[in-house]
Formats: structure tokens, C-alpha cells, sequence
């Protein structure tokens, strides 16, 4: 180590480079999807290793660190559809990496450890969805997990709650911009709830002029009528059934383990 040099910018370095390593190693063998979009995101990783080694603009480094990784596990969770295709062929995996080491790297950027929280709910998420393959959860993830975007903004909002607080429960007290990141992310749940019933509302009555149309309405045509309304219903329970576990757990963890 050269004198002089803190070890935690060092690190912080390291990791954001091991970050976007990952993440480039993923493009480089097809486990992400090949377009602008993702490879955007993927500089967007190389300019956050370039600010945190130059000491400068912590909040944009971590910005980019947090949210690049998650934001093309979205991508390519969304564009799937269904698990077998990403858990089959280890397509998550880069995307797991990248964001342990985004998350690590943070912890050491002065500034923008409240950025964590966005790559931990990525991690976690990716790994869940992973392990559930081989342990016979495919159709509970399809279900309700990647049936469709609500579905998924959902759960990885519910991830980054619930890691959020079992960090807390954990670690102790978090810095006060942590705190009121998880908490509006909490207050968001039941409203992404309601966006999905009106999404599913929308495609249900998209299928009506085609079942109108005819005295013998089309299977296809019913089937979306009742895709849409399922839709609608599931996102409000589980966008309800998610606050509900993240309020009762907010309950539970002791007074000290809650920012001021």
C-alpha cells in the first residue's frame, strides 16, 4: 500500500472495478441481453469506478454503483418472463456478483452507503430466485414473481425492505437517509399494489370489443378478459400482503436498531 493512502477508498476501487468486471463478463459471455440499454449501464458501472478512484462526486458514484446492476436484473427478469429460462443457463450470476461487490464497495464510499440498499435488494433477489429452481419454487417465482413487471417491482421492493431491515436488526442503526429511503420504499408497496389493478384493469377491458364483437366470444378473447382481471387482483394482494409483513417486522425490531 502506497503511505498515506486510506484503505477503505482502495477497497471501495477494488470492489467497483470487481463490480463492473462482473458485469461485463456477463455481456461478454450473452448471459445478458445484448443492446444499448444494457450496455449503457454497463459504462455507467465504469464511470462509477473512475469517480470513486478520483475521490469525487460520492453520491453519483454510488448512484450508478447501486442502481446500474439492479436496473438490468430488472431488464432481464422482465424480458424473461418465466424463471427456467435465467435460473438453466446461470444467467443471474454475473448480475449476483456484480451487485455483492457494488454492495461491499459502497460500504466503503463516504456518503453513499444509503445507495446499498438498491444492490442488496438486487442481490437478494437474484439469489432467491436462483436457489428456488433447484429447490422446486419455479411455480411459486412465475407466479408471483415474473408473471408480470408489477409482479416483479413488487417482490424486489419487498426485498430491499426486508434486507434493509434485517441489516438493521443486524447492524444496528442506520443513517437517517437510509431510513427514509426504506421507509418511502415501504409506503410504496401498496401503491404499486393499486397500479397493478389498474394496469390489469386496462387489459381486461382491452379484451371486451373482442368478446362484443361476435354472439360467440373467442377462448383467446376470455382468456385475456380473465388474465387481466387475475392480474389486477394478485398485484393488490401481494402489494398489501408485503406491506403488511414489512409493517409487522418494522414492529418487531427493537427501538435501537431504527435510525433517529
Amino acid at each position: 500500500m502506497i503511505p498515506g493512502q486510506d484503505p477503505r477508498k482502495s477497497g471501495a476501487v477494488l470492489l467497483a472495478a470487481a463490480a463492473a468486471a462482473a458485469f461485463w463478463a456477463g455481456w461478454g459471455l450473452g448471459l445478458m441481453p445484448q443492446g444499448p440499454v444494457i450496455a449503457t449501464l454497463g459504462a455507467g458501472l465504469i464511470a462509477a469506478v473512475v469517480l470513486v478512484a478520483m475521490g469525487g462526486f460520492p453520491g453519483l458514484a454510488g448512484s450508478l454503483l447501486g442502481l446500474c446492476p439492479v436496473a438490468a436484473l430488472l431488464i432481464l427478469l422482465a424480458g424473461a418472463g418465466t424463471l427456467a429460462p435465467v435460473a438453466e443457463h446461470q444467467r443471474l450470476w454475473p448480475l449476483i456478483l456484480s451487485q455483492f461487490a457494488a454492495m461491499l464497495a459502497l460500504s466503503l464510499v463516504p456518503g453513499a452507503a444509503s445507495r446499498a440498499a438498491f444492490a442488496r435488494a438486487g442481490f437478494v433477489l437474484a439469489l432467491g430466485l436462483t436457489l428456488a429452481l433447484p429447490l422446486g419454487g419455479q411455480a411459486l417465482a412465475d407466479r408471483w414473481v415474473l408473471q408480470t413487471p408489477v409482479h416483479l417491482l413488487i417482490a424486489f421492493t419487498a426485498c430491499l425492505v426486508l434486507a434493509a431491515q434485517a441489516r438493521q436488526a443486524v447492524a444496528g442503526p442506520t443513517d437517517a437517509t437510509e431510513a427514509r429511503l426504506v421507509a418511502g420504499m415501504a409506503q410504496l408497496l401498496p401503491l404499486l399494489g393499486f397500479a397493478g389493478t389498474v394496469w390489469g384493469i386496462m387489459l381486461a377491458l382491452g379484451a371486451l370489443p373482442a368478446i362484443f364483437a361476435s354472439d360467440a366470444p373467442s377462448t383467446e378473447a376470455l382468456q385475456d378478459l380473465l388474465g387481466g382481471l387475475g392480474t389486477a387482483f394478485e398485484t393488490t394482494l401481494l402489494g398489501l400482503a408485503a406491506a403488511v409483513v414489512v409493517a409487522v417486522v418494522d414492529l418487531l425490531l427493537p427501538q435501537d436498531g431504527r435510525a433517529p
